[in-house]
């Protein structure tokens, strides 16, 4: 998963824990591995949406300012389209992002709820 931690990890006043998932990339809509479903409908993948997700993510790296909650934690999965870009403070923070499969949204998204959990004042962002 891809993760960075904000200036406020381990705090034991409220902080804010993000999560951000963008998918552009659905293979099995279009192409050699689409599925009968995606076929029928002639459905295809997005262009933009894990590049919308990367700059959500870049704000709450380089603008989020909630003084009484700062960033603790984010968690960004992105599925980009073929050549679609990604923000590069995201990409400086976490590196290649990791696909948002079915598998790595869901243990991600546990993770922050145990995160979110640890303080009943801290902040989900999703």
């Amino acid at each position: 998963m891809s993760m960075t931690r904000g200036p406020a990890f381990g705090a034991v006043t409220p902080v804010t824990h993000a999560f951000v998932v963008g998918v552009s990339d659905y293979p099995f809509l279009a192409g050699p591995q689409a599925s009968d479903f995606g076929a029928a409908f002639g459905m295809a993948g997005l262009t933009s949406a894990a590049n919308s997700a990367s700059t959500i993510a870049a704000w709450l790296l380089e603008e989020f300012h909630k003084p009484e909650a700062p960033l603790a934690t984010l968690r960004v999965l992105l599925s980009p389209a073929a050549g679609e870009s990604l923000h590069p403070a995201v990409t400086d923070a976490v590196g290649a992002p990791t696909p948002a499969t079915r598998a790595a949204v869901e243990q991600a998204f546990n993770e922050f709820k145990a995160d979110c959990r640890q303080n009943p004042d801290n902040f989900a962002f999703f």
